[in-house]
């Protein structure tokens, strides 16, 4: 009687074992079941995958003219900004062009979108935007260049490969999913210099240029803007020309048109010398003009005899070839 009774409860034990495994075994199969019946990433159909958006983006770096010589030697620093089809400042970019390949180019990775980029090259750090980066809108953009500048160098720029875009809204660089966008850059020069100088007065030991009137802000279309102007004022250092002693200084100026609100002019403080000259009269007088793109020069002479002012001209010792363009 005991072991029946024994041999029944093994009996029964057993059969709760097989009928637990047989359950958990079904819920398995059921929770399996289940999961593969759920939209997700199945293993055979990709594109039910989180699929890659993101692009590539080269730009390649150029200074338009017909030297061989490095980029570095005409730009040795570069600031690119990036802003996306929402006008709003998406990256921005510094480097030295040491640090680019011998054929420059940067290499992005992004998401696909249009972007309008603007491109500066400059010897100086200190040139750069008077906003602030944090939601930098394209049409607030304001290229600041203080006076520190004026007398430090070239300034060049690349904003959208072309002289002076005009339309705000028009993206340069079209980054599509899964392709390599090729997008040159070809960098030409922001700046006009101003030569100015003094002769006829050998009896002084210190004179001075100054510039007025130049727009300390330019928009990303380097167009000026004159609500805000300054003046710029340098100490002439002497040399000897033709055996005649002249004082001289240079004013190196972003981007001004032929008719421009810039006034030049010099102080010699031990003669009680004031004297100015607006630069749009002085460059019709002489057939003067200025283009997109290109560095142009011009040279003004303030004369004395005997003390006297006598004329305002182009130097004698500069052979000038212009055509003017009023």
């Amino acid at each position: 009687m005991d072991s029946k009774r024994k041999i029944q409860q093994v009996n029964s034990q057993k059969g709760k074992q097989i009928r637990t495994f047989i359950s958990s075994f079904g819920s398995l199969i059921i929770l399996s079941f289940l999961l593969l019946s759920l939209p997700g990433c199945i293993k055979d159909q990709v594109d039910d995958c989180q699929r890659e958006t993101q692009a590539t983006l080269t730009l390649q770096l150029d200074y338009g003219n017909s030297s061989k010589q490095p980029f570095s030697t005409y730009i040795p620093f570069v600031d690119i900004l990036l802003f996306s089809s929402d006008t709003l400042l998406f990256q921005h970019i510094r480097v030295q062009s040491t640090d680019l390949p011998e054929e420059p180019e940067i290499t992005l990775t992004l998401e696909p979108d249009d972007y309008f980029i603007i491109a500066w090259g400059s010897h100086r750090k200190e040139v750069w935007i008077s906003n602030p980066e944090n939601d930098l809108h394209l049409n607030h953009f304001v290229y600041q260049h203080e006076e520190e500048a004026i007398r430090a160098g070239h300034l060049y720029y690349a904003p959208a490969g072309t002289p002076r875009l005009n339309t705000p809204d028009q993206y340069v660089a079209q980054v599509t999913e899964g392709t390599e966008t090729i997008h040159p850059l070809a960098f030409m020069s922001a700046t006009h210099i101003i030569h100015t100088y003094i002769r006829g007065l050998d009896d002084i030991t210190r004179a001075e240029a100054f510039v007025e009137n130049v727009p300390t802000g330019y928009d990303a279309h380097l167009t000026p803007l004159y609500h805000g102007t300054g003046i710029h004022s340098q100490a002439c250092t002497s040399e000897e020309i033709e055996g005649e002693l002249i004082w001289h200084t240079s004013f190196y100026i972003p981007h001004f048109d032929n008719e421009n609100e810039i006034t030049v002019g010099v102080r010699v403080e031990e003669k009680a010398f004031y004297h100015t000259r607006a630069l749009a009269e002085y460059m019709r007088t002489y057939q003067l003009s200025v283009a997109d793109g290109d560095a142009c020069e011009i040279p003004i002479v303030f004369e004395y005899k005997e003390d006297v002012l006598v004329q305002i001209t182009l130097p004698t010792w500069d052979s000038i070839t212009t055509e003017g363009k009023y």
